[in-house]
């Protein structure tokens, strides 16, 4: 089973104070639950979200933060909305207001 390049990037970018245990932890948990679900690649829906701190939408936040954000959200999941929108725990309206409203800075 391989990973998806948003899934390398999250597993790059987290921070494992519990070093090689932890993110064997992390490849673990993912593998099983692309497994379980008959995937044939472990996608950024698979690794656990708290891995990614750093994708965090706020709601009352910085124009400009938020755009980064969901910008950095959709490269990792290769430009699919409904997927950077669950990441970011909004709904898909939400993101695509938030990218109208970054362009009109």
């Amino acid at each position: 089973m391989r990973f998806s390049q948003g899934a390398l990037e999250i597993l790059s970018a987290g921070d494992y104070p519990g070093n090689v245990r932890q993110l064997e932890g992390v490849v673990l948990r993912a593998f099983l639950i692309a497994r379980v679900q008959g995937s044939e690649e472990i996608g950024v829906e698979h690794v656990p979200s708290d891995l990614f701190p750093h994708l965090q939408y706020r709601r009352r936040g910085d124009r400009e933060e938020n755009r980064l954000v969901v910008e950095r959200t959709l490269r990792i999941t290769g430009g699919n909305v409904k997927k950077a929108a669950e990441l970011l725990g909004v709904c898909r309206n939400t993101l695509k207001a938030a990218r109208r409203n970054s362009s009109q800075v």
